[in-house]
């Protein structure tokens, strides 16, 4: 058995290559480390993140009430593919379930960023037009 742990984790644990890590009542050898896909703020910088195998779950009896266990899916695939994916888990209207994009993990930021590229393409647009602008200018007194 064994586990991945985020990168922070190393010195605060002091762990080597070969140590074991108790979790519950199951230990696991360190498998290796991995940097979190978000950046965590705030309170969420407190709370690093270990990996196991979900069959492994059950055995460590870590599970129960009060227990902050999260379960994720990551997927690859064509973009028809995982808009299907995450349109058919969205169709079932489970509390439980959430899908999130790795261009965009919420409507408002995925808005914020389509509004941002929108000011960028338009900061471009307006550079050219003063350069071409510029060298015209400058050309005229040769």
């Amino acid at each position: 058995r064994s586990v991945w742990v985020e990168s922070a984790l190393i010195p605060l644990m002091q762990l080597q290559d070969d140590s074991t890590i108790t979790l519950g009542k199951t230990e696991f050898a360190l498998g290796g480390t991995f940097q979190p896909l978000g950046a965590a703020g705030g309170m969420g910088a407190f709370s690093h993140q270990m990996v196991i195998p979900l069959a492994d779950m059950a055995a460590t009896e870590l599970k129960g009430p009060g227990s902050r266990v999260e379960y994720e899916l990551a997927l690859i695939g064509t973009p028809n593919a995982i808009e299907r994916f995450a349109e058919a888990v969205d169709a079932e209207q489970n509390p439980h379930l959430q899908s999130l994009s790795a261009q965009a993990p919420s409507q408002d930021l995925a808005q914020s960023l389509d509004t941002a590229w929108l000011f960028l393409e338009l900061s471009a647009l307006s550079a050219v037009l003063v350069a071409g602008l510029s060298i015209l200018i400058a050309s005229r007194f040769y």
